[in-house]
């Protein structure tokens, strides 16, 4: 028999085989009757007189009240629906109104019989200043549990609305030994303190405290108001919110902050004259409310602030932290901070302050409680903003970006010394410049996720994608030791930890805590995209996508379990026997996840949500997801969703690769979800050996490579070395290079 019939006898019979084991299966499963229906939720049962009724409706959870957040309005150029359709669901409050002009259902102007009520109580003259004390105390006495004053300038422009605090913090706290926030270190600004080039961390906690009191920005010294070489930000508009810790201070801007109710007692800056005034007076509010266990909200920096002033404040601060009270009542508290500190503060104010208390209790304002409520559960967390001080003066640095390049410098070291090596070829014609990425993604958070402690692999991952994503953080299972990584000591990045798996679960078994942290932090960003450390991004086909939605794998792609009875769903059935070992490793796991949703729809409109799309999508609610989750996205608007649902998966174990899909199965439908495709390697040669099977003709309409083991490069591997250099980098940062790889 010649070669060529042997080879095509062996392929018929392999074909017959294969036929012939799918018959079998089938005949099984129809003889056996064991197959059972994915059950569909029906929207008629029947009754037991045989007539077939209506479903009774599920108990939806009654939404929690509105929040009564006012804005209050100073400006004549102000527009009732301007204003309303950008502050949605907030009550705007015109100081200089008039009747004649047009009115929003949500729009309220202060009339004549309110602003002559609250003269007699103020003792003040019928001008601006007292105009705004009268518009607070008519929304106080209408409810409001949130203000925010805002200035409407003459051209119509006014500030955008912050987020309102929808529950208690649980983001950065500033715990450093320094009793002053240095926030240009913080927001990464143009600064003159503190060394600009500096690559040491700045250390945090994070901690679940209440709602913060007040949310504003603060004054900074040395930062630019503008630069002459680009028109970029000079700080990092995109880094987060920060709390400060007790007997910590910072010099704030109350006049444009968000006060919740515990701090309307300090809402009349008008009552506290001059700019420098104001800033001592914002560090006595910062140490009186602490007495009620409540802090300020750090979430911008604004010029404003002279050495000469900052050295001032610092003696304050210093002064404030030494004062004890021996009151009964916060009320009484205050007024007696003020009265033993007339050197600091104008006579007056003291006077201004008893008859603006007596007017708050006037409309049934009810002082904050003596507290120290500080939560003392915290993790560490290392965090460095997008340092815009170190690379706005490279002469290099594309002008047409927004946000310039961290590290810069370190990453054109580092590729010189990979890449520029006698073992090492170039392609011809290959052009990268690092300072000028073709892309970025300005609004994503990129979190890089170790499931084991390979840090050095750091410096590659940096060089791949830190000139894409100008926010990026790193988490791994320990805490990261910067003595024992020399060679990062260039680099200036943030790290988190989610803890080491316990024993018996396999390394990052949950490693999802990572996007739990992440959304705790409340970057400023459209969203959080999680990455495998052992990933390869493809950032032109990732840059096509909307932020606004979920990213995740194919619908066809991710498994639907019958957990209980350690089976999954198929073919409109749910008896296949699954050859998935994670789900009876988390059989138990998972089906206490589950039930604590179905247990807790009934009162929480996000579980509810969740169970119902469960039941929608898996057929009942009991039934979880599975699949590959070393790549997902989520969009802030979801974050609070997210993190109530992570926090049950978390806290009954369940593992990454059945929590991260029924969570997102839990958030969405699969028709909201944006697919993402990959290329994932499985036979050994080319997990171990990808320079033998990596093309870049695969990653056509593809997300990313799985896997490549960056951390092997740090071994000397030439190997890898080659295809990092001479086909990874000139992938991703050369456009004109992808045809020829």
């Amino acid at each position: 028999m010649s070669l060529k019939a042997t080879w095509l006898y062996g392929r018929l019979k392999r074909l017959l085989l294969c036929f012939l084991l799918i018959g079998i299966s089938v005949v099984g499963y129809w003889y056996t009757g064991q197959t059972t229906p994915v059950k569909i939720p029906s929207a008629h049962v029947k009754s037991p007189n045989g007539n077939t009724e209506a479903t009774p409706p599920e108990h939806v959870p009654t939404p929690e009240p509105a929040t009564q957040r006012w804005v209050i309005v100073v400006g004549r150029k102000a527009s009732c629906n301007a204003l309303a359709l950008t502050f949605v669901d907030w009550m705007v409050l015109l100081v200089d109104g008039h009747k004649a002009q047009y009115r929003h259902s949500r729009c309220v102007v202060l009339n004549q019989v309110d602003i002559d009520k609250s003269r007699g109580q103020l003792h003040l003259s019928d001008k601006q200043p007292f105009r705004l004390l009268a518009a607070y105390l008519y929304a106080i006495k209408h409810g409001a549990s949130v203000i925010l004053p805002i200035t409407v300038s003459d051209d119509g422009s006014m500030p955008q609305p912050r987020k309102h605090p929808a529950g208690p913090h649980t983001g950065l706290v500033f715990t450093s030994n320094d009793i002053m926030f240095d926030a240009a270190a913080h927001f990464g600004c143009n600064r003159t303190s503190r060394g600009t080039h500096s690559p040491s961390a700045l250390e945090y906690s994070l901690c679940r405290h209440r709602i913060a009191a007040i949310q504003t920005t603060t004054a900074c010294a040395g930062v630019k108001t503008s630069d002459s070489s680009t028109n970029g930000p000079v700080c990092d508009v995109h880094a987060p919110p920060v709390a400060l810790a007790y007997g910590r201070f910072t010099p704030i801007h109350l006049d444009d902050a968000l006060f919740t109710r515990d701090a309307f007692w300090a809402l009349p800056m008008a009552l506290v004259t001059g700019s420098n005034e104001r800033l001592t007076w914002s560090l006595f509010v910062q140490r009186l409310l602490w007495l009620s266990g409540n802090q300020v909200v750090v979430q911008g920096c604004r010029t404003g602030l002279s050495d000469k002033v900052s050295s001032r404040l610092l003696s304050t601060t210093a002064r404030l932290n030494k004062w004890s009270c021996h009151a009964t009542t916060v009320r009484q508290c205050i007024l007696d901070l003020i009265a033993n500190n007339s050197g600091l503060l104008h006579e007056s104010v003291v006077l201004s302050y008893t008859h603006w208390f007596d007017a708050l209790e006037n409309v049934s304002y009810t002082f904050p409680r003596f507290s120290d409520s500080f939560n003392k559960a915290c993790e560490q967390v290392i965090l460095h903003a997008v340092d815009q001080s170190v690379t706005r003066t490279l002469r290099h640095f594309g002008a047409g970006l927004r946000t310039p390049v961290t590290n810069i410098v370190a990453v054109e070291k580092f590729y010189k010394d990979t890449c520029h090596r006698d073992n090492v070829t170039l392609p011809k014609d290959t052009h990268i410049n690092f300072a000028q990425p073709w892309t970025q993604f300005n609004e994503v958070l990129l979190v890089v996720t170790f499931n084991k402690p390979h840090y050095e692999a750091i410096p590659y991952l940096e060089t791949l994608y830190r000139p894409f994503f100008p926010n990026m953080l790193y988490c791994g299972p320990i805490s990261f030791d910067a003595s024992s990584y020399p060679g990062l000591n260039t680099f200036r990045f943030s790290f988190i930890s989610y803890g080491q798996s316990p024993k018996g679960h396999v390394p990052g078994a949950f490693n999802y805590k990572c996007m739990e942290t992440a959304l705790r932090l409340d970057y400023a960003v459209d969203g959080y995209l999680s990455a495998a450390d052992d990933l390869l991004l493809a950032v032109h086909t990732l840059s096509e996508l909307t932020t606004k939605a979920v990213w995740y794998r194919p619908k066809n792609s991710i498994r639907i379990g019958e957990i209980s009875k350690l089976r999954e769903c198929k073919l409109g059935m749910c008896d296949f026997y699954p050859h998935w070992k994670w789900w009876k490793d988390y059989q138990n796991a998972t089906v206490e996840a589950l039930k604590e949703i179905a247990n807790r729809r009934h009162s929480s409109a996000i579980m509810h949500a969740g169970y119902q799309r469960l039941l929608s999508s898996n057929g009942a609610a009991d039934r979880p997801n599975g699949g590959f989750a070393d790549i997902y996205y989520i969009p802030s608007k979801l974050s609070r969703e997210f993190l109530e649902l992570v926090d049950v998966f978390l806290r009954h174990r369940v593992f990454l690769e059945i929590a991260v899909p029924t969570i997102i199965t839990c958030l969405v439908a699969p028709t909201d979800v944006v697919e993402i495709r990959g290329v994932a390697v499985f036979n050994v040669a080319g997990r171990l050996q990808p320079w033998t099977y990596f093309k870049t003709q695969y990653l056509v309409g593809k997300s990313y490579w799985h896997p490549l083991k960056w951390g092997i490069l740090a071994g000397g591997s030439v190997e890898y070395s080659k295809l990092y250099c001479t086909k990874v980098l000139p992938y991703l940062h050369d456009r004109f290079a992808r045809s020829i790889n």
